[in-house]
């Protein structure tokens, strides 16, 4: 295989590495997107019923074609390998001249599984194994069955995410997993560049719960340690940011504003016909008002 060198600059960073990918979690699927993106050539393991994501509702343009746009876009680029059953012979054998194995846990964890994963990351010593999972493979809650609801609830992020008299919501589009999977994409990244030294492969563990927390929890955490201010759920207002950073019924349906700089502003401003009030002293400081 070939590493990054100063005599490869013009290649990818992922060039000349080989990723073997087996799951169905979107989380494994775009770790695999990300690298290879980057030049690594990336084999998907599928029996011959599918990958499950196959099955995902496709986009609504593509409504009567057997397509799903979700497996489109995180397998994109992948080499399929369609196999019968998944068992340790046939995955090892795929494995043998790999640098990572790419492993999506399923959500319902089980010991069958993860004696499943310990033996295939062991396959060779250089061999570099990533697992993603709802709340990783060890740890209190790692036993547990998990989905992206659990995870985004766990984080603590749906805590800020609702109306201030309604139940916390969690956030839209698999958010947790997909910051999971860049997550694991650096961490492979990592272990990687480790194996130049040592020639030893490693596991890199990867939680999207833990994933999702630190990214966007974290921010609240940070900004309570750092001033006191408890951020709590503000509805269709953003809390402590400028207005407007909102959902607003429109004559089609709903228009989502994000204007936090004043440059945006002002071209919200010249959007809507430049009105007079926009000058207005009163709003120059839109956290305030």
């Amino acid at each position: 295989m070939l590493p990054v060198t100063e005599t490869a600059t013009n290649q990818l960073p992922f060039s000349g590495y080989r990723v073997v990918e087996l799951g169905t979690r979107i989380s494994s699927g775009y770790c695999g997107r990300l690298l290879c993106d980057y030049g690594a050539d990336v084999s998907l393991i599928e029996t011959v019923d599918g990958n499950e994501l196959r099955h995902c509702i496709p986009p609504k343009h593509e409504s009567g074609q057997a397509k799903s746009g979700l497996f489109g876009y995180l397998h994109a680029g992948k080499t399929s390998v369609l196999v019968d059953r998944v068992d340790p012979d046939t995955v090892q054998a795929l494995l043998s001249d790999a640098d990572i194995f790419l492993y999506g846990a399923p959500n319902i964890p089980h010991q069958t599984e993860r004696e499943l994963f310990k033996l295939l990351s062991q396959s060779h010593e250089s061999l570099i194994a990533v697992h993603l999972s709802p709340y990783g493979l060890s740890g209190p809650y790692s036993e547990l069955t998990g989905c992206e609801l659990t995870a985004n609830a766990l984080s603590g992020i749906t805590q800020r995410i609702g109306a201030p008299d309604r139940e916390p919501l969690t956030l839209p589009l698999a958010q947790a997993a997909y910051q999971a999977g860049y997550a694991a994409a650096c961490g492979a990244a990592c272990a990687l560049i480790a194996r130049m030294d040592s020639v030893q492969g490693q596991v890199v563990e990867v939680s999207e719960t833990e994933a999702i927390a630190t990214v966007h929890a974290g921010y609240s955490v940070t900004r309570y340690q750092a001033s006191g201010i408890e951020e709590k759920r503000a509805g269709n207002r953003m809390a402590l940011l400028p207005y407007p950073q909102t959902v607003l019924p429109c004559a089609d349906g709903f228009v989502a504003l994000n204007t936090p700089e004043g440059r945006q502003w002002g071209r919200l401003l010249e959007l809507m016909g430049s009105p007079a009030w926009g000058k207005d002293e009163r709003y120059r400081s839109r956290i305030k008002n």
